[in-house]
């Protein structure tokens, strides 16, 4: 997952250098704040996006091993749907739903109310870097990628506790999972709740 990070990160430095010595002066304006934020806000995106990409693997294989029917897509896709143009606007958003239903949790809108935000703070951004520099709209990218953020960790706190339940419901009944069920997103979540 690091070199996907790295990656990513290279590209789109690449891509901020092209456009800046392409366009020159309205990038070259901006407040040193603004470049600042822009590029702590670059790490912290490229690193949690990471993290919830690992996450969404090792929840979706764990979908798959309390509930049959909720793999409707090979476990690949968790990662590579998100880098595949048209299929990232609308794939991961319904490997997050399979999860959601398999953990049982109900209330389906959470991960489209989550995809919705994070699919705004996504386009605003990009309006704001590439068709203009108003710091207003800088700023409703900030704030939606804050609520984005906040329905994200939503989704992955209860989806991991759901799965879970699901699964110490099926160990108690003495049933055999349908597959391997992977603790070790479960134990990274327990470590972080343990830190503080």
């Amino acid at each position: 997952m690091l070199e996907v990070t790295v990656a990513l990160g290279v590209f789109l430095a690449c891509s901020l250098v092209t456009v800046v010595l392409a366009v020159g002066a309205p990038y070259l304006e901006l407040p040193v704040w603004l470049w600042v934020l822009s590029f702590v806000a670059i790490v912290v995106n490229l690193l949690v996006g990471g993290f919830f990409i690992s996450w969404l693997k090792r929840a979706y294989w764990n979908a798959s091993s309390v509930d049959q029917g909720s793999d409707r897509f090979d476990h690949s896709w968790a990662v590579t749907s998100w880098f595949v143009p048209v299929l990232n606007l609308y794939r991961p958003l319904q490997m997050v739903h399979d999860v959601w239903r398999a953990a049982r949790l109900g209330n389906e809108a959470l991960p489209a109310v989550w995809w919705v935000s994070f699919q705004a703070w996504g386009w605003v951004s990009f309006s704001f870097w590439w068709l203009g520099h108003d710091w207003y709209v800088g700023l409703l990218g900030l704030v939606l990628g804050i609520v984005a953020a906040i329905f994200a960790i939503v989704i992955v706190v209860e989806a991991t506790r759901g799965l879970q339940r699901r699964n110490a419901e099926l160990e108690a009944d003495e049933q055999e999972p349908t597959g391997r069920f992977d603790r070790s997103a479960f134990g990274q979540l327990a470590a972080l709740r343990a830190g503080s």
